[in-house]
């Protein structure tokens, strides 16, 4: 984690209806009530970045960053390109019926972070 704090402008918003995470443009989940909006924080760096707690995935070094959201969806995509590759973390809660959990065998409540390197090689830090 970077030592100057996240600006509030520089965090995207995931969610579920249950819960939200914020994730700040560096990939760092930085907030998080869980399972629940009104759960205790399991990730609560953006009020205390020493004892607060995060989930990081980064490159290694520098990159160029860029974010989006897939349209109409709850989606984030966060872009990280270096001189040596370029990879995506896709970022999302999903948002399942009740119904549909009946169903199935589908967890109650889930945060989904995957990594796809898209072109070369990047090392990646998790933290």
């Amino acid at each position: 984690m970077a030592a100057e704090p996240t600006k509030i402008q520089d965090y995207a918003i995931i969610g579920n209806g249950r819960s939200a995470a914020l994730i700040s443009n560096r990939g760092s989940l930085d907030w998080l009530c869980w399972p629940r909006f009104d759960s205790p924080s399991i990730f609560g760096a953006i009020l205390d970045a020493k004892i607060g707690g995060y989930w990081s995935i980064r490159p290694a070094g520098d990159s160029k960053i860029g974010r989006r959201y897939i349209d109409n969806t709850n989606v984030l995509e966060t872009t990280f390109s270096t001189g040596s590759g370029k990879m995506v973390v896709t970022d999302f809660m999903p948002v399942t019926s009740e119904e549909e959990k009946k169903r199935r065998l589908w967890p109650e409540h889930e945060i989904i972070r995957q990594i796809h390197c898209q072109e070369g090689e990047i090392p990646v830090v998790i933290t």
